[in-house]
């Protein structure tokens, strides 16, 4: 039998009898990467395996000529398959690997970004590391006993929709500790789990240790940088029920915790959190699905305001809380702009990397601790009236250790070496956005050089990254310091900055987004592929919306929009197209069911898969 015709249905072996009492039939995912074999197959289940298979195992199933892995998504007595049914080979781990609700999470992602079940599968269970499993055998038994962790039944939703809280929050400088230990406390208290997401490894180990402060908490904490035997022992605590919060990375917004209330993503606006695999998810795309499908609370916080957030707040699937007036002025930064008016009125210094404003602050402020001077990047450029100036963070450490000499200039940078942290500092630090070290008091004054270029850089979100970066570096100054500005920049992200107040301009560009139908206003679909399978994948959405064609966009949004279309020859000489189609979000379900529909038949026929990008960072 053919792996082509085995598509079609169950696997047939000399198997037993398909009428099996009580869990004899499981119904299966195989862990093969194909759109049309993306569907359960029915498996009998040998008595052997009875009382050890549970929805969310991994097992190991022969799929044609192949024994290949896959997972339970379901357990019944009967099975529509006329055949015998192949048995299941093995059983991976006593333990079960995913959660009913996570299952239901992984269906609805599957539809909603065209991807395969198997394709999402591989970000949420990590490679098993059996000598680390062995070490938990009696906790697993013990677990299972009692009904405890991924076994409890039935796997219900915590908390009814009506209760399920959704914020987007602006955190103060220094005030994000406080808001997670609050949070997270009041959770542990109700004898429920927390999940809270960072962007980078660092990150997310500045805030495990924040929160193992508090006294009697059960925290775990994964993220790239470890082992994959601490990863999965920490998995394996978290599907026990031995955490109460789970601090993590990327990848860790997966994880099946028993009892979650909630998930915390911390700064969601930053590009790390973005898969660079197919379906290339982001963070906040899987916890807000997580949070609709399996009812539990969602928690955007950060300084800043990404334009993904304000779209929960704009359609009022989230409040925002945000911080008094009283409050602000009492701890944020006082910001000045040196623009080229101030520029022209300080004279030919007016147009150096560094003016004499900038100057004069930096000199302040090393009276009274240390001063930060923040750079784009190691290396950038910048533009000015007087032509283009190179302000790297080695060029400006270069001039600030001449102009002060006897004062230590210490650079943090990614290419020269990350800083983490200055204790008792009084010298200046030369930094670029991300790996800014933290002091013990804050930086006395703050300058933040190049502003003008990354403001106006050429961007769909680069307002809203440039105030991001710029709330991040403002975060770490002592109360109401001087931060200076060096260039100019659109008001709205001014005024943003200076009342920390960054609804202004996420609001202003919802509108703006909305004016001209871009992410996340309008959904946008990425495709890209040979001839036959584009002109396919759009045949199928123009009938899915009911319009005889997709049109280019006018006065007037079309159900379905046709963006751009592209025609290039490949380096392998063939001809390679890519549409990007536009989509109101109401639509956007039926619209990825008729795609991926076609998408299986592609796969069907042997066909050349296109490529899918979903709100795509890059739109042409």
């Amino acid at each position: 039998m053919s792996d082509q015709t085995i598509a079609s249905a169950p696997t047939t072996t000399d198997a037993d009898s398909v009428e099996f009492p009580g869990r004899g039939v499981a119904q299966v995912i195989v862990d093969i990467d194909a759109p049309h074999l993306d569907e359960p197959y029915d498996y009998a289940v040998p008595v052997e395996f009875r009382d050890t298979v549970r929805v969310g195992s991994q097992v190991q199933v022969r799929f044609g000529r192949r024994r290949v892995s896959g997972y339970v998504v379901g357990l019944s007595a009967s099975s529509s398959f006329s055949g015998k049914l192949a048995p299941l080979l093995r059983v991976v781990t006593p333990l079960p690997v995913l959660s009913k609700p996570l299952l239901e999470t992984i269906n609805y992602l599957s539809l909603r970004y065209c991807a395969t079940r198997s394709q999402l599968l591989s970000f949420v269970v990590p490679a098993r590391r059996a000598r680390v499993e062995k070490g938990f055998e009696d906790a697993i038994e013990t677990a299972r006993s009692a009904g405890e962790g991924i076994f409890q039944e039935p796997a219900t939703a915590l908390l009814p929709p009506s209760q399920v809280e959704r914020k987007v929050i602006t955190a103060l400088p220094g005030g994000r500790e406080a808001i997670l230990t609050n949070l997270v406390a009041r959770i542990a208290a109700l004898k429920q789990a927390a999940l809270v997401l960072a962007p980078t490894a660092a990150c997310s180990q500045e805030i495990c240790a924040e929160l193992e402060q508090i006294p009697g908490l059960r925290v775990g904490h994964i993220d790239a940088e470890q082992s994959a035997d601490r990863r999965y022992r920490i998995y394996l605590q978290a599907l026990l029920g031995r955490l109460d919060v789970l601090v993590g990375s990327r990848s860790a917004v997966w994880t099946p915790l028993p009892n979650l209330h909630t998930i915390v993503v911390w700064d969601d606006g930053d590009n790390r959190y973005r898969e660079q695999r197919a379906p290339r998810l982001d963070a906040l795309d899987v916890a807000v699905a997580r949070s609709h499908v399996e009812h539990v609370a969602l928690v955007c916080l950060s300084y800043a305001r990404s334009i993904k957030a304000q779209a929960l707040v704009e359609t009022g699937w989230a409040s925002e809380v945000v911080p008094s007036g009283d409050l602000v002025r009492s701890i944020v930064p006082r910001v000045a702009m040196f623009d080229g008016f101030s520029a022209e009125r300080e004279g030919a210094t007016g147009f150096a990397r560094l003016p004499d404003a900038a100057y004069r602050m930096i000199r302040r402020g090393l009276t009274e601790g240390p001063v930060l001077v923040s750079v784009p990047a190691a290396g950038s450029v910048t533009e000015t009236e007087s032509g283009f100036l190179r302000i790297g963070s080695d060029r400006v450490r270069d001039e600030l250790e001449k102009a002060f000499p006897g004062v230590e200039v210490v650079v943090s940078s990614s290419t020269g070496g990350v800083v983490r942290s200055l204790e008792d500092a009084r010298g200046i630090v030369v930094s670029t956005p991300g790996v800014t070290p933290r002091t013990s008091e804050g930086y006395s004054s703050i300058v933040i050089t190049g502003a003008s270029g990354v403001a106006y850089r050429d961007s769909l979100d680069g307002s809203l990254e440039a105030l991001r970066r710029w709330m991040e570096v403002a975060a770490l100054a002592a109360p109401k310091a001087p931060l200076l500005l060096v260039g100019e920049v659109p008001m709205p992200l001014l005024d943003s900055l200076v009342y920390w107040r960054p609804q202004i301009l996420a609001h202003d560009e919802w509108m703006r987004r909305q004016e001209l139908g871009f992410p996340p206003a309008r959904w946008t679909v990425a495709i890209e592929g040979n001839t036959f399978a584009v002109e396919a994948e759009l045949a199928a959405a123009e009938q899915s919306m009911g319009v005889a064609q997709a049109r280019f966009p006018g006065e007037e949004w079309a159900p379905l929009t046709l963006v751009s279309h592209e025609t290039r020859v490949g380096d392998d000489g063939h001809v390679r197209e890519r549409v990007v189609l536009s989509v109101a979000p109401r639509n956007i379900r039926r619209l990825m069911v008729a795609l991926g529909e076609a998408r299986r038949e592609l796969s069907r026929n042997g066909r050349e898969l296109p490529g899918f990008d979903i709100n795509p960072s890059s739109l042409v």
